[in-house]
């Protein structure tokens, strides 16, 4: 199983997403701040990230430019409610395997 880490300030939205995962037999983990990620994440632990680009205090693009300085960084899928194209060409320049609107 995989470790994935949802990270987004929408918390209803988040316990969804983790509930779909866990139907789906991933373990997930949540996380609604930046600072938390972080913290989270420098476990390595995680293989897989959900993140949000609107974030509290950072953008999800600044967090995952932090992500890739990390030893086996998490392959992370970049998601948004935002309709802003610039954003999710950033988000496959900075190597997000996927991005979500």
């Amino acid at each position: 199983m995989t470790d994935i880490l949802i990270i987004d300030d929408d918390k209803s939205l988040a316990l969804m997403l983790q509930l779909e995962l866990d139907e789906l037999g991933y373990r997930s983990d949540l996380s609604h701040h930046p600072a938390e990620a972080r913290g989270k994440l420098s476990s390595g632990k995680y293989k897989a990230v959900l993140l949000d680009y609107n974030l509290p205090g950072a953008t999800g693009l600044e967090l995952m430019a932090q992500l890739k300085t990390l030893p086996n960084p998490p392959a992370v899928v970049m998601m948004t409610g935002m309709h802003d194209l610039n954003v999710a060409i950033e988000a496959q320049k900075d190597e997000a395997v996927d991005f979500i609107h």
